[in-house]
């Protein structure tokens, strides 16, 4: 056994950390080791992308509250942003969006003695029973589909909102059928990718998902494999207590890397995850 917090909660991110590199894990929740290295290079250009990202999260969410959208154009002094933001208007018109909506919300269920979190950007309630979950991704690129579809955070959201979801709309009864994972690119407003759920992958992700963790509690330390992925270490702000060099990778050219794309891409993460953005909890 492990040194893992008794009351740890399992999230997109954690879960991704491991199947990324589970050293990476070890160092990063259950040594709690502080970064001792830059993620990327060059460092201001990247905090200034993801610095967007994060007020774009944030202008997402008072949209779906209803605050006046001239006083969120007026508030928007970024021209990139002002893209988005139009962008976000244009797919998501205020008077086709069903009111029993949810933005920036956090859903918690049990899976056995575990705990898990799903911290999602929008859930929609909408017609005959339907829910829809969507997660912006700023990306500059766009991941490819079969990226998205192996990503954790495909099957943890879903089953979450089966679990859990009624908590926000009393007296429904959630089908895992009747849910849809969204993902949306405020750069790319035309291509969001939806993966439909359904009662076989509903009881496939319990299992695989209840599967990994207890893959993680039963690790010893020190046990925790490096990935054989040695790309991945150059946007990793561990990777110097690993020997895995010194040196930053440049965030601008992660798109070049051909061996590990997306696992890259997700690692670098400058398409903010929203388990990095404050949201209400549930």
């Amino acid at each position: 056994m492990n040194n893992l917090p008794a009351d740890f909660q399992f999230s997109q991110s954690s879960l991704q950390d491991y199947l990324d590199c589970a050293r990476r894990f070890e160092l990063k929740y259950i040594l709690r080791q502080k970064w001792p290295a830059l993620q990327s290079e060059p460092v201001l250009e990247r905090e200034a992308y993801m610095k967007l990202g994060q007020q774009f999260h944030r202008l997402a969410q008072q949209y779906f509250l209803g605050i006046p959208q001239e006083y969120l154009s007026g508030s928007i002094a970024d021209a990139l942003l002002q893209t988005w933001y139009v962008n976000l208007q244009n797919a998501f018109p205020m008077d086709e969006i069903p009111p029993a909506r949810f933005s920036e919300i956090s859903l918690t269920t049990q899976l056995g003695e575990n705990r898990l979190v799903a911290k999602m950007d929008l859930l929609i309630f909408a017609e005959q029973g339907r829910i829809r979950i969507f997660d912006w991704k700023t990306a500059q690129k766009l991941p490819r589909r079969k990226y998205l579809e192996a990503h954790i955070q495909t099957h943890l959201y879903p089953l979450v909102t089966v679990q859990a979801g009624e908590v926000l709309h009393p007296g429904s009864t959630i089908s895992p059928q009747n849910v849809e994972m969204i993902y949306w690119f405020p750069n790319y407003p035309q291509n969001e990718e939806t993966f439909q759920y359904n009662d076989d992958k509903y009881q496939q992700d319990l299992d695989s998902i209840n599967d990994l963790i207890q893959e993680i509690k039963r690790t010893e330390e020190g046990d925790f494999a490096l990935t054989p992925h040695e790309q991945r270490c150059l946007f990793c702000n561990y990777r110097s207590l690993c020997r895995r060099g010194d040196l930053a990778g440049d965030w601008r050219m992660v798109e070049d890397l051909q061996e590990d794309l997306d696992a890259a891409i997700s690692l670098i993460n400058f398409d903010l995850s929203s388990d990095q953005i404050g949201e209400s909890q549930i």
